[in-house]
């Protein structure tokens, strides 16, 4: 796995083409593909952005990998908040 992340991260702005198929891979049969899928797109970072509804409906996986993975991707990218449940805590005024 360490092998795929630093090609993520050598790929630089070319790893953008490749966002819809990472994004369509969170919905694969198979777990640990999910699970890869969220973690290169944690790798691409905040231009991800876009993948943050899909991400976040991986927080609701079955399987741990895939949520633990989603919830990293989402404080990489900068959509953390996304990660937290909402629990209908309201704030302070």
């Amino acid at each position: 796995m360490n092998k795929l992340i630093e090609v993520f991260r050598k790929s630089g702005p070319a790893i953008l083409d490749a966002l819809p198929a990472l994004v369509e891979r969170l919905s694969d049969d198979n777990n640990r593909v999910r699970g890869l899928a969220a973690i290169a797109l944690g790798e691409v970072g905040p231009p991800a952005g876009a993948a943050t509804p899909a991400l976040t409906r991986a927080l609701a996986d079955e399987f741990s990998n895939v949520r633990e993975a989603a919830a990293e991707a989402l404080t990489k990218i900068g959509s953390g908040e996304a990660a937290i449940p909402d629990q209908g805590l309201k704030t302070p005024k």
